[in-house]
């Protein structure tokens, strides 16, 4: 399967199962789509993520759980530090 063919096919499921949230229409980007900060939790426990020194992340909403967790994360690692 190609790319774009793989991206056609996401967006077919994503209509299907009406997922799918705002912004619309979904096509010809990262849709955005219910439980994206579920996904965001199981990507933050993938080794390659715990591993990262650096991260690139796009600004879609779908992204949004995903970009704030590092920024969380180090704000949570401040906190105990302080509290030591």
């Amino acid at each position: 399967m190609t790319k774009d063919g793989l991206r056609a096919r996401i967006w077919t499921v994503l209509r299907a199962r009406r997922v799918a949230r705002f912004p619309f229409p979904i096509e010809d980007r990262i849709p955005n789509f219910s439980r994206a900060e579920r996904a965001a939790a199981r990507a933050a426990e993938l080794p390659e993520w715990k591993a990262a020194r650096r991260l690139k992340m796009n600004p879609d909403a779908a992204q949004r759980p995903l970009r704030a967790m590092p920024v969380l994360a180090r704000l949570r690692e401040r906190r105990e530090r302080r509290r030591r």
